[in-house]
């Protein structure tokens, strides 16, 4: 039996089956364009914005050209493919004029409701501000956190605490991927400007570290509790976790040996002894000038671990080191 579709349109080679396919396919960037034109993109030059609706659109496609030119050599699929096979085929053809008219619907409906799809994203991220909040600083302090919208755009909002002494902010943004970013800590840390040199100094007593490097480590979350602006900050201090990413070693002279003996020591005596987040690296430097870096993977418990060696450029001493792997010693 027949189908009655497409009578009078001839029928469909393979290589012309595969290109109908691809057809369809090539439609996907404006599609992803037209979808971000909903959930909004994060850009700008010399500051960030979300945008919504047409702007948004014309931003993803840029973004997609500076890629691989995707909408364009799309764009030129189409039209080469839509008219020599496409429009010779009705049910393609209404296909495709479906497929068409719906995503510039679709873009027209984002950019009349720019600002409601705002007001939407913001009503959205409330309970992940709040959660992220928590996850920082600890349940008691961010349900005693207020804050309200000072830029609807930019998603910032001014932000008030009572770790903070009276009339100082800070400020909570939305940013790219739908991350959220503070600067609570940066604020507390100016608030109180003895903290972390005096958290530094009870880090290596507590991990009883050798002295003779420089330790890289961030604050990945502290627990306030009941903490208040005034209060003796060194209480926080047991509350902390924090993450060691490294040591710099300063030398006058970088050598072979040098390089072989610092990776084992901070192996034996450093890297055991630190809570890490997957990467360690030793900065060594000759008279104040990077010479190398080596990256330490590995497990101390077992007494297995590799070092990768990376020379800079200038450092002649030890170029036969660059790119070479290394056992540890336990």
């Amino acid at each position: 039996m027949k189908n009655r579709t497409d009578n009078n349109s001839p029928s469909l080679s393979v290589p012309e089956k595969i290109g109908t396919v691809l057809f369809f396919i090539s439609f996907l960037p404006l599609a992803y364009a037209v979808f971000k034109g909903f959930t909004g993109v994060f850009f700008g030059l010399q500051g960030f914005a979300w945008f919504f609706g047409l702007p948004a659109i014309i931003i993803t496609l840029t973004y997609e050209c500076m890629l691989l030119l995707m909408p364009v050599c799309c764009f030129i699929y189409q039209i080469i493919f839509g008219r020599n096979v496409i429009r010779h085929h009705d049910t393609l053809n209404k296909l495709t004029k479906i497929l068409v008219g719906f995503l510039i619907a679709s873009a027209l409906i984002s950019t009349v409701f720019m600002g409601q799809l705002l007001n939407l994203k913001h009503q959205i991220y409330q309970p992940r501000i709040r959660n992220h909040l928590t996850t920082q600083f600890g349940e008691k302090v961010a349900s005693e956190i207020s804050y309200e919208l000072e830029f609807p755009q930019e998603m910032a909002y001014t932000a008030h605490s009572p770790i903070l002494p009276q009339g100082r902010d800070f400020e909570i943004r939305v940013i790219n991927n739908g991350q959220i970013w503070d600067n609570l800590s940066a604020t507390f840390y100016g608030a109180n400007e003895n903290f972390t040199k005096e958290l530094k100094d009870y880090i290596l007593k507590k991990e009883n570290l050798p002295s003779e490097y420089v330790y890289d480590y961030s604050i990945v979350s502290i627990d306030f509790q009941d903490y208040r602006n005034g209060d003796d900050y060194k209480v926080l201090f047991d509350r902390i976790k924090y993450s060691f990413t490294g040591v710099t070693v300063n030398y006058t002279q970088v050598t072979e040996a040098a390089v072989m003996e610092v990776a084992n020591k901070v192996w034996k005596d450093v890297y055991p002894k630190v809570p890490t987040n997957g990467t360690f690296a030793i900065t060594i430097q000759e008279n104040g000038q990077t010479a190398c870096r080596v990256e330490i993977k590995g497990d101390p418990k077992s007494n297995k671990g590799t070092a990768s060696i990376y020379v800079w450029s200038g450092s002649s001493s030890i170029n036969a080191l660059h790119k070479k792997t290394i056992e540890l010693n336990g």
